[in-house]
């Protein structure tokens, strides 16, 4: 809740203030979470205020506040001040402002969301200037100020096999001829309220329809999003299995919780990898040769026990006979993304045939699953990062205690089987010279080496890490 107490004073007469309280499951707070004063005698400051909605897009409300008496180089101009909300609040200095630049206008005298007129998914400003000139004494103004002029944070869209969790990579088959699901993490900047996804597909090569259309292919139902957010997904049927996909999907709020803003804006799939040049093939693979890998993976150094979140990188999966000399039957490679998943797509392999997985990444220790796996209907799933038993020889190394998370060992930068001192002084020298980008002695996927990717190697060669293979 949002008080403007525009008579108040805080060591200057009349300089207005304007408090926030924060709500909470027990109601309001007792005492102001938000404080700030226009440190300006007899501004008005907060004679108006009012939430701004999300007017920069990260899921978090802005409020607004007017000062219509002050003076910001041209005397009683008026003022309007937006300041965004945050994880931790709203921010002490104002964000935005915007001033009349005329005489005695009374700007600010009255402000307010004005919702989303222009329907891009981000809220915008009306505020009004009672005593405006233009062209008739005192006749008025009234303005709108358009959100979304600064880049606000990605809502995450993700696109699965119908009816589950297992996600589908960008170009990959959805596993069902006809079926696909969509998902994108939903919030509402006005607290609590129910939304639904709203999707739109095309095929590649159709252009969607304008940034903001309101038309869509389909849409989920209503949920709960509760006060962090909630993921909202809908499974689409009808599509062909022979075309290719993009797409992108939006949040519809439910108007009873979330009055002030209909629309989300639009987010688009965008994973870019293995294949960029469509999103997902609406198909089960049988119409092919191909059979799926979903795979999950974390690779040491480029994952971040803080964030639960890693690196992208590219991996290649070797499949490989189950009995000795266990020879390499088919390979694939694929990115995996900040979840470590990706998918592996083989053209050689077949249903019901055992294959030991070798996983090769560019500076990392070569690593094996832990038993021979099949595929079957085309499809394998496996998980190397839930125990060490899933590592042929308990091969990985913890990277996370909450959730309890297992990586392949780094540093294997001359891909010679064993992490030793060659390694270490190769990373050694490339930190000494200050070598950035894309390159093996990178550990940890930041593009610069240092002193981090030198701890990882030094440690891993003083443990003996090396390959264990059947």
């Amino acid at each position: 809740m949002i008080i403007g107490s525009w008579l108040y004073d805080n060591g200057l007469t009349d300089e207005g203030s304007v408090f926030v309280y924060h709500g909470s499951v027990t109601g309001l707070s007792a005492s102001a979470d938000w404080f700030v004063q226009s440190n300006q005698s007899g501004s008005g400051f907060g004679s108006s205020v009012s939430t701004a909605g999300d007017v920069n897009g990260d899921g978090f409300s802005e409020v607004i506040v007017g000062a219509p008496e002050f003076d910001g180089g041209t005397v009683n101009e008026g003022a309007a001040f937006v300041y965004h909300g945050s994880q931790t609040g709203l921010s002490a200095v104002p964000d935005w402002t915007a001033k009349s630049n005329q005489v005695d206008a009374v700007f600010g005298n009255a402000v307010s969301s004005a919702g989303d007129v222009n329907g891009d998914g981000y809220s915008d400003v009306i505020i009004g200037s009672l005593n405006y000139d233009n062209g008739e004494s005192n006749e008025g103004r009234c303005y709108v100020f358009y959100g979304n002029l600064v880049n606000g944070l990605l809502s995450a869209v993700q696109q699965y096999r119908p009816a589950s969790t297992n996600i589908v990579c960008s170009g990959g088959k959805t596993g069902i001829d006809g079926q696909v699901k969509m998902g994108i993490f939903g919030k509402s900047p006005f607290g609590r309220a129910k939304g639904k996804i709203v999707h739109d597909y095309v095929t590649i090569g159709v252009p969607f329809s304008s940034i903001n259309s309101t038309l869509s292919t389909g849409a989920g139902a209503f949920a709960d999003l509760g006060t962090l957010g909630s993921e909202l997904t809908d499974d689409e049927s009808g599509l062909i299995p022979e075309n290719v996909y993009r797409w992108r999907a939006r949040v519809q709020y439910d108007i009873a919780g979330n009055p002030f803003q209909k629309f989300g804006p639009w987010k688009y799939y965008a994973g870019y990898s293995p294949t960029p040049s469509g999103d997902f093939r609406a198909g089960d693979g049988n119409s092919g040769s191909a059979l799926q890998l979903d795979l999950t993976l974390l690779i040491q150094g480029f994952y971040d026990a803080g964030t639960d979140a890693m690196v992208q990188d590219t991996v290649t999966v070797y499949l490989r006979s189950s009995s000795f000399p266990f020879s390499a039957i088919d390979s694939a490679s694929a990115v995996l993304n900040g979840s470590g998943s990706g998918i592996f797509l083989f053209n050689n392999a077949v249903n019901g045939t055992p294959y030991f997985l070798q996983i090769s990444h560019r500076n990392s220790i070569e690593t094996w699953s832990a038993s021979a796996q099949s595929f079957f209907g085309n499809a394998m799933t496996y998980d190397l990062t839930s125990s060490l038993s899933q590592a042929y020889g308990g091969n990985m190394i913890q990277v996370d205690v909450s959730p309890v998370r297992f990586a392949i060992y780094g540093g294997d930068v001359n891909q010679d089987g064993t992490v030793d001192a060659t390694d270490v002084s190769t990373i050694d020298n490339d930190a000494s010279n200050f070598i950035s980008g894309y390159v093996v002695t990178d550990l940890t996927g930041d593009d610069f080496v240092d002193g981090t990717d030198i701890s990882i190697a030094d440690n891993n060669a003083a443990n003996f890490v090396s390959v264990v293979r059947p």
